[in-house]
Parts: structure tokens; sequence; C-alpha cells
């Protein structure tokens, strides 16, 4: 199974692991578990993006998070809401007792934090813009031909 958006298989590999292992454990194929945690995540995206936040028990919450954004030299600052995601106190206890620090991912974090970062121009929201979870749906229905209906 290819998962699309992925320019280079190391970044795509603990994605990978995840899916197999979710789909070994429940005895469903990997596309479908691919399938459900794009819904899962697509269902995240909307409930945060209506102003609502979503908690999943011992793993975290996810919201919209108020901030003040300074604006050009000369003018006044204003607010703009990003999401934010806050880990469980378990999850947190997890990752700082198992995982050795020279395998955290500071520096492909900070990237992906620089990469993303959002923009002083402005965004019209008249359609979706969170998209790319239909378009990984597709993608993985047209692997398998058609044979899982996503929606």
């Amino acid at each position: 199974m290819t998962i699309p958006f992925y320019a280079d298989k190391r970044s795509s590999e603990p994605l990978r692991r995840i899916i197999s292992t979710a789909a070994d454990r429940s005895a469903v194929t990997p596309q479908l578990v691919a399938v459900i945690l794009s819904l899962f995540l697509e269902g995240v995206a909307d409930e945060v993006s209506h102003g609502r936040v979503v908690r999943f028990p011992g793993f975290g919450i996810w919201g919209p998070y108020v901030r003040r954004v300074r604006g050009p030299k000369g003018e006044g600052s204003s607010l703009a809401v990003t999401p934010r995601f806050s880990a469980s106190k378990g999850f947190r206890l997890q990752v700082r007792t198992t995982c050795p620090p020279n395998a955290a991912g500071a520096k492909r974090l900070r990237r992906h934090t620089i990469n993303n970062a959002p923009s002083s121009r402005s965004v019209s929201c008249g359609a979706r813009v969170f998209t790319s979870q239909q378009a990984a749906r597709d993608h993985i229905t047209r692997q398998l031909q058609g044979y899982v209906d996503a929606d």
C-alpha cells in the first residue's frame, strides 16, 4: 500500500507501521485502517475548526487556540486562531520514560513548524481547506479498484 503525500519512504515508515499494527490487531485490511484513520482526523479538524474541543481520553486534547499576532511596523496587533494539541499525562510519561534522548525528532518537528507556519496573508475559506484526507481516501480507493466504500 502506498500512502499519498509522502516524498520519501523514510518519512512515511512510522505511519506505515501504525497502520499495519492496527490492521493486524483488528483483523481488517491496512487500506481500511488508513481510510478510517483519515476519516477520524478529518472529523477532528472539522470539530476544531468549528470552535469545539475534542478530547481523546488517555491520548490528548485538540482545540482552537487564540493568540495575538503582531502586525507590520506601525500597525497594531490582531488575534489569530490556530489549532493546538495537548498530550495527556499518560502519553507524556510514556514518551518521557521510553524514548531515548538521541531518538527525539526535534529537528524534524522544528522544520515542520517552520514550513507550516501560518502566513500573515488572510486566506479565504469559502470551500473546505482540509481536503488532503479526502484525497488520501480517494487514492486508497483507486488502489483497491473501488472495493472500499469510504463515504
